[in-house]
């Protein structure tokens, strides 16, 4: 039958049930005649919401039915009578009538598509009345043709059978990787998530999964560690790649199930590197994610976690040195120095600062840190902070690089351009640190903060895009000058989560407290944990005691992590005998595992002791807790100063630690020079000769602890 007759018999049969069935308009079957009148249903209802089957706003139905309302008995006070629609029906059996002709003065206006009417109307019947009056007896359940709905899952179409009605036929199954799907009045078959349309139906495109944790660049403390990712639309596990190098040319694979797995058999010290592909229903997809890399002690934790960065900013295993300066444009530079396995290169690739520096007067003085990898593409980024002046105050601005395959790409993201709020009217520096991943998405964040001028710290998340411009604020307990010092503390408690150090007070004075923020999905707590040990120095030591929960170093104190958190009573560091005011202490930083045993060692500053030319102690660390005696390294010139841990910059299985001695601000005609000196781990600790870097103009230095307010002078940053 064709599409006209069709009309005609379906016109035919609703004004014959018409008959029969109490306040049925003629509106209604004009309406159902025509296919589908604005604002109305399969049989002249309005749709509640007064939408078309095509989505748009249908329009009311004149004065007797407004739009939306319930369409009842009083709605069709005006039907026709039923000698209307015998005269209706006369009509279109005679065949040359048109509608308006059917109808009397009483039936109220409708729209009409007037050339669809007239062509059903003109088209001959191609059934006879007896096959006529058998479709009508069969066509209890009317809908329009090419119509579907979702039944238990499965696909049912609206179809038109051999006597002309039409019905719903029995659901069938959607094709492989598809779902039906019900949109807008109508159903269909539609690909899953993770397939796409092919020549044959859906095809299962099976992505690759997201690394989550161990963060790239971080050390795992069991040598058998938990992987973790994020699975891709469509996926029910991955298959992961562990690596010997970054492009993973001789990987072990194994497959899990899930979204974890812990890595089948114990790995060697050093660094390796990981990947993942998608895995549906036993196969393997071939796109991979990013490689990630990450870093093994010398012995296995019976917690199995991951704390801190590594500065390997060109993924090669290798870390590197990162300094922060002001050249003699008063712009803020970053110098790197990439590691390798014939040790450190002896000149820096330089990442010039911007040349519209923050400020009338230019940058004052510059931090710097590794960040981790904020954006997930397994490369360390590092971040800047720059304190620059204008004619009354002075202004505060973070920002940060991007690590890659090439190094430290030259370009510069601003994550403040107006600068960080808070960071006024003040001599000292914005600080930066790394605090791992603080809500457990896969993505390093960091923590920054105007030192002494403000009593807010800002936690900025990291992401698929890079560091967030709309910080997290953290504002102060009580004490004032909050931020004074920060760092990331590891993760303390085990529970994947990176959390948050922050110190209060002036400088050298533990008056302000020491507070931990600990992480969570939400991101940092908004409540934090008073510590019993205070200071300005803070720093994350890694895992002293080697029990697999990161340990802290506060001051001259080490507090250890433990399932609970920080324990209570802090384990002091014993200054040995060398006079009195040397400021030990005034810069303290984990050391790596130097010595190579599976302990972190702690390293501590002490720049006004060995007779005014300063030292640096490296504490041991083992089973119990540092050792007692540390080992003792001279130098000249506020020696101790600035204290960092380098990594393994050779690959020799040992961390390397750095030592800066910033010249003091004597002399702006002639200024005297300050140096960073790189030494060598070793089984029996840090070696005797050190590696010079650099020698560096005295008083165009930047800081690495804004703490040292009792000299005002710039220093570089390591």
């Amino acid at each position: 039958m064709h599409a006209a007759g069709r009309a005609l018999g379906y016109t035919r049969r609703l004004v014959r049930l018409s008959r029969a069935a109490t306040g049925l308009s003629l509106f209604a079957i004009v309406a159902a005649c025509g296919g589908q009148e604005d604002g109305v249903d399969q049989v002249g209802v309005p749709r509640p919401d007064g939408a078309t089957r095509d989505g748009s706003v249908g329009r009311p139905l004149g004065d007797s039915a407004p739009l939306g309302t319930d369409v009842g008995a009083e709605a069709f006070a005006d039907a026709p009578t039923e000698t209307a629609a015998d005269a209706t029906l006369a009509a279109l059996d005679a065949g040359d009538a048109t509608l308006e002709d059917a109808t009397d003065d009483t039936l109220p206006e409708a729209p009409l598509d007037a050339a669809a009417a007239e062509a059903a109307l003109d088209a001959p019947a191609d059934v006879a009345d007896g096959a006529e009056d058998a479709t009508d007896a069969g066509c209890d359940d009317p809908c329009l043709e090419g119509d579907g709905k979702c039944v238990s899952g499965e696909l049912s179409t609206c179809t038109l059978d051999t006597h002309g009605c039409t019905a719903w036929a029995p659901p069938t199954a959607c094709g492989a990787h598809s779902i039906c799907e019900e949109k807008l009045y109508r159903a269909s078959c539609t690909c899953q998530p993770g397939g796409v349309p092919g020549d044959a139906g859906c095809v299962q495109v099976i992505g690759a999964p997201r690394p989550i944790a161990p963060l790239s660049t971080a050390t795992a403390t069991s040598q058998s560690p938990t992987l973790h990712w994020s699975l891709a639309p469509g996926t029910d596990g991955a298959e992961v790649d562990l690596c010997s190098d970054r492009a993973c040319t001789s990987p072990v694979t194994f497959g899990a199930p899930g979204s974890s797995a812990a890595v089948p058999s114990a790995l060697t010290a050093g660094v390796h590197y990981w990947r993942l592909r998608g895995t549906s229903g036993g196969s393997a997809g071939t796109d991979t994610s990013p490689v990630w890399e990450f870093f093994v002690g010398a012995r296995s934790a019976s917690a199995d976690t991951s704390w801190g960065t590594t500065p390997d900013v060109n993924g090669d295993g290798f870390a590197d040195v990162l300094v922060g300066l002001t050249d003699t444009s008063r712009y803020a530079d970053v110098d790197v120095y990439l590691g390798g396995a014939g040790g450190v290169a002896t000149t820096p690739a330089v990442i010039d600062g911007p040349t519209t520096g923050f400020g009338t007067f230019g940058v004052l003085n510059v931090t710097i840190a590794s960040a981790g990898d904020v954006d997930g593409d397994g490369y360390s980024d590092v971040v800047v902070g720059v304190l620059s002046e204008n004619a009354y105050s002075d202004v505060g601005a973070v920002n940060y690089y991007r690590g890659g395959p090439g190094g430290l790409g030259s370009t510069m993201t601003s994550l403040f351009s107006e600068g960080v709020p808070g960071y006024t009217e003040g001599y000292e520096s914005v600080a930066v640190a790394p605090v791992g991943d603080v809500n457990g998405d896969g993505y390093a964040d960091i923590i920054t903060s105007g030192a002494y001028d403000t009593d807010a710290v800002y936690v900025l998340l990291g992401s698929a895009t890079g560091l967030s411009t709309v910080p997290i604020t953290i504002t102060t307990p009580g004490p004032t000058n909050f931020g004074s010092s920060i760092a990331g503390a590891g993760d303390v408690n085990g529970d994947g989560y990176g959390d948050i150090l922050v110190a209060a007070g002036a400088f050298y004075l533990n008056s302000g407290g020491t507070y931990l923020y600990l992480g969570g999905p939400d991101g940092p707590s908004t409540t934090p944990i008073e510590l019993p040990s205070g200071g300005s120095a803070l720093a994350c030591a890694g895992d002293v005691n080697g029990d697999g929960f990161a340990d802290i170093v506060v001051g001259s104190a080490v507090l250890f992590g433990g399932p609970n958190g920080i324990a209570s009573m802090p384990f002091p560091l014993v200054e040995p005998p060398d006079g009195t005011d040397n400021f030990f202490g005034g810069s303290i930083a984990s050391a790596g595992d130097v010595d190579g045993d599976g302990f972190a060692d702690v390293l501590v500053g002490a720049e006004s002791s060995n007779g005014g030319t300063g030292r640096a102690y490296v504490y041991r660390g083992s089973a119990s807790g540092p050792v007692a005696t540390p080992i003792e390294l001279d130098g000249t010139s506020d020696f101790g100063t600035l204290v960092a841990g380098a990594g393994d910059v050779n690959g020799d299985g040992f961390a390397d630690i750095l030592v800066g001695a910033p010249a003091p601000y004597e002399s702006l005609t002639s200024p005297p020079q300050g140096t960073i000196l790189l030494y060598w781990g070793a089984a029996t600790g840090p070696s005797s000769t050190p590696v010079l870097l650099g020698m560096f103009d005295g008083y165009t230095f930047a800081n690495l602890e804004p703490i040292d307010v009792s000299a005002l002078r710039p220093r570089q940053s390591i």
